[in-house]
């Protein structure tokens, strides 16, 4: 039973720490850039179209990530 236990505890944890990061991941809105405000690099029209008001590349957005 304690095997039991301790997978539903990290089920659990694993849930909340998943609901919290969606929670707290940028929300776009807006305008999109067409490119990069950091590096200058051009956004793809799907990155664009699927984050509308999305500012940063992939490789700047996840440098900006990290850094939080």
């Amino acid at each position: 039973m304690i095997m039991a236990d301790e997978i539903d505890v990290a089920h659990a944890e694993a849930a909340f720490l998943l609901a919290l990061r969606l929670k707290t991941r940028p929300q776009y809105r807006g305008q999109s850039a067409v490119c990069c405000r950091e590096c200058g690099e051009a956004l793809p029209e799907a990155r664009r179209r699927a984050l509308p008001g999305v500012q940063w590349c992939v490789a700047c957005t996840a440098s900006h990530e990290q850094a939080r």
